[in-house]
């Protein structure tokens, strides 16, 4: 096992190749054929840069020390996060492709630098809470790991990014900053990788998850949703929107009648509960709002339908 920029991989060399070579063979590149030990510390592979990765007998030597390659042929010589950005074609990039790529595939690698943002979202059952109120952004920074879970999701780099999603590695969840309207921090949001469960601290308002990113009046129409996943796949279709985290308390049905909206789009998940927090929600906002609603297909949530998003119909 070895480290990326001193975060251990959850993985070992020939794992990051096998992956490799499943990558590029989807592509129609037959790379990485063989591996064999060498020593006790090394592999063996196919150098992918020389005879266009085809040579026969492996000269591509990779320690399984500290991730150092370097073939025996042709001399190319560098890191394995470099060794990944050129294997898919970005050059001279110092190894950021790679070391991205090793975080998206294994879980390891900390963003560089991701922007702190202002709106988050949840999804799940509740539990007992494990983060106090507020936060800090030294904690938020702890948590700026990409995870594999998030692009099952179907969540981009430009949206984790964007909105500070993370991921603690001690509870093995999904983190989301909450912010109040005021862009005062409220709490960091939990959602288990394992296993569907949400937790935030009892006792508290929740806030209207992205609530804050409509107090200036820069949106005037807004998608409400039950869940972060659901609000972060209408953000993804270039759709503002907001999360209830659930299906709504009555203080959050003051703020969104106190937000300068013009419209809501209801989305909330076909089932019974949504159905009702949708009928309530069109009793609350209907006198100052224009309401409408999206056709979710039974059995399905906004973030289920993230492949054919925009064909989404829309009723009133």
């Amino acid at each position: 096992m070895f480290s990326v920029n001193g975060n251990p991989l959850i993985a070992d060399e020939q794992d990051v190749l096998e992956e490799l070579r499943r990558q590029c063979n989807i592509n129609g590149n037959n790379l990485f054929r063989v591996f064999k030990p060498s020593g006790k510390d090394d592999i063996m592979t196919n150098c992918p840069f020389h005879k266009d990765g085809q040579e026969r007998k492996p000269s591509f030597g990779v320690s399984r020390i500290d991730g150092k390659c370097h073939c025996f042929t042709c001399g190319w010589a560098g890191t394995i996060d470099q060794m990944i950005s050129e294997v898919f074609g970005h050059y001279d990039d110092g190894g950021d492709f790679g070391r991205k790529w090793l975080s998206k595939n294994f879980l390891t690698v900390a963003v560089e630098s991701r922007k702190p943002l202002e709106l988050n979202l949840s999804r799940g059952e509740k539990r007992q809470a494990v983060t106090p109120q507020g936060f800090t952004e030294q904690e938020l920074d702890r948590y700026r790991y990409y995870h594999p879970y998030m692009y099952e999701r179907g969540l981009t780099d430009e949206i984790i990014e964007e909105f500070d999603i993370g991921f603690d590695s001690d509870s093995q969840c999904i983190t989301f900053p909450v912010y109040y309207a005021d862009k005062t921090p409220a709490f960091v949001a939990r959602r288990s990788v394992k296993v569907k469960f949400f937790n935030y601290p009892e006792g508290v308002e929740k806030p209207v998850y992205g609530a804050e990113r409509f107090v200036s009046g820069k949106y005037s129409e807004a998608i409400i949703c039950e869940s972060f996943f659901n609000c972060l796949t209408c953000w993804k279709h270039g759709r503002p929107s907001m999360a209830l985290i659930g299906t709504g308390t009555e203080y959050q049905y003051d703020l969104l009648k106190k937000l300068p909206v013009r419209k809501y789009v209801l989305a909330m998940d076909p089932d019974e509960a949504g159905r009702r927090a949708m009928a309530k929600l069109k009793r609350v906002l209907g006198p100052t709002k224009i309401i409408s609603y999206l056709a979710v297909p039974q059995g399905k949530d906004v973030n289920d339908c993230d492949e054919f998003f925009e064909e989404l119909e829309e009723y009133f």
